[in-house]
């Protein structure tokens, strides 16, 4: 398994659009209303969107590689023979039955912890 890219969680320019100039924006060269980016440079609207939507588009690519990955990958589980449950002492207990209908709990999550899974059990 490939180690997962970082996913950045985008932030949207904060600026105050009132209070915008009209000049040449240093990221597209068009004549439009600017403010000033943390860079100090003049950003228009539009270029401040866009450096918003890569952010986004990049978060997008690496949560598709990733469920790429999942899928591609796959977990082999043997199972653990089948059990019959019998009374024993008074209490139900699971034994070994090649006739079995049932599989102890226990050893399917033991089963799928050696194959390298997880499980979450229900609360």
């Amino acid at each position: 398994m490939t180690k997962p890219l970082k996913a950045v969680i985008p932030q949207r320019m904060n600026a105050n659009w009132r209070d915008a100039i009209l000049q040449e924006c240093d990221c597209c060269n068009q004549y439009r209303r600017t403010v000033k980016a943390s860079d100090g440079t003049a950003i228009c609207a539009s270029c401040a969107d866009g450096y918003y939507t890569d952010q986004l588009y990049h978060n997008l690519e690496i949560a598709m590689a990733r469920i790429a990955e999942l899928e591609a990958s796959q977990l082999t589980v043997k199972l653990p023979e089948l059990c019959m449950g019998v009374v024993q002492s008074g209490k139900a207990v699971m034994v070994p039955y090649a006739g079995g209908h049932w599989l102890n709990k226990t050893a399917v999550i033991e089963a799928i912890r050696a194959a390298g899974g997880t499980v979450q059990e229900a609360k």
